[in-house]
């Protein structure tokens, strides 16, 4: 059977393309996804007093903000912000911005999305409509809240104990002074009877 050399040559092009994309595939196959892996850290974020399109003129701060932990912001003094560089986790993967209407990250999420290229040097407003971004929190494993409800009642129970501590204690002050006058009342009319009754006899001894 007779084979052209044009056939020949399309043969060794087949097997050629062949066996570049099997290297391909097999380099993709070894590829290590530990690569893609960033390097664990804070975001970076700008924040602007004004609402200006995050215009550096106006740039209030420029802060490191870590993951998991709850951070409050002020929507009347911060109007715009915009990240820098993406939080990054402990496992390398970035991590998830998440918005709350309330300070310390309590009540109903707002919005919530990870922080990839996409977002960076993105402009992004601390209100819309009636909504105003209180605080946030970078999410990796969960939030540490500033627990400051707890807090707050801790400190209520507090004041409360020592309201009726100070009330006891001056409760048994004024006992204990109403205690000292009535002796000191006592030892008055007894001071006085007993003056009255020595000039008495003083005098009748005088006249008689």
């Amino acid at each position: 059977m007779y084979i052209s050399p044009r056939s020949i040559l399309n043969i060794a092009l087949v097997y050629f393309a062949f066996g570049i994309a099997a290297k391909d595939a097999g380099e993709i196959a070894d590829h290590d996804d530990s690569l893609d892996l960033l390097t664990p850290g804070p975001a970076t974020i700008h924040m602007f007093k004004k609402d200006d399109f995050c215009n550096n003129s106006t740039l209030q701060k420029r802060t490191s903000f870590e993951t998991d932990r709850c951070h409050n912001i002020n929507p009347r003094s911060i109007k715009e912000f915009t990240f820098i560089a993406p939080p990054v986790c402990q496992n390398g993967k970035v991590a998830v911005y998440t918005a709350f209407r309330e300070s310390n990250c309590w009540g109903d999420v707002w919005h919530s999305w990870e922080v990839t290229d996409l977002h960076l040097d993105q402009c992004l407003r601390t209100s819309a409509d009636k909504d105003e971004l209180r605080s946030f929190a970078l999410i990796c494993d969960g939030v540490r809240r500033s627990n400051s409800k707890a807090r707050l009642i801790f400190a209520l129970l507090l004041l409360f104990a020592l309201s009726l501590a100070v009330l006891g204690l001056m409760g048994v002050c004024i006992r204990f002074g109403l205690v000292l006058v009535s002796k000191t009342r006592n030892s008055i009319r007894w001071g006085f009877r007993t003056v009255v009754t020595v000039s008495k006899e003083f005098i009748l001894s005088f006249t008689s």
